[in-house]
């Protein structure tokens, strides 16, 4: 039985900051904003904000974006 569902809208609850994606793309050799692209430029992270994706394909999809 659900007790509870939460939403984080606007990064509230957990967010990744900006500097620490920059230091991240740096480690990597990404250029800049390659995160945040990956991440949510994406059609999966967009079916995933309407509740109709899973996590698992929105991770893949990451992944194949970053490698690309």
């Amino acid at each position: 039985m659900i007790q509870a569902v939460l939403f984080d809208y606007g990064g509230v609850i957990g967010r990744l900051d900006q500097e620490e994606a920059g230091q991240l793309e740096e480690k990597y050799g990404l250029p800049p904003g390659a995160l945040f692209s990956a991440l949510y430029e994406i059609p999966e992270w967009h079916a995933i904000s309407l509740g109709r994706g899973s996590e698992g394909k929105w991770l893949k999809a990451v992944l194949e974006r970053l490698y690309e």
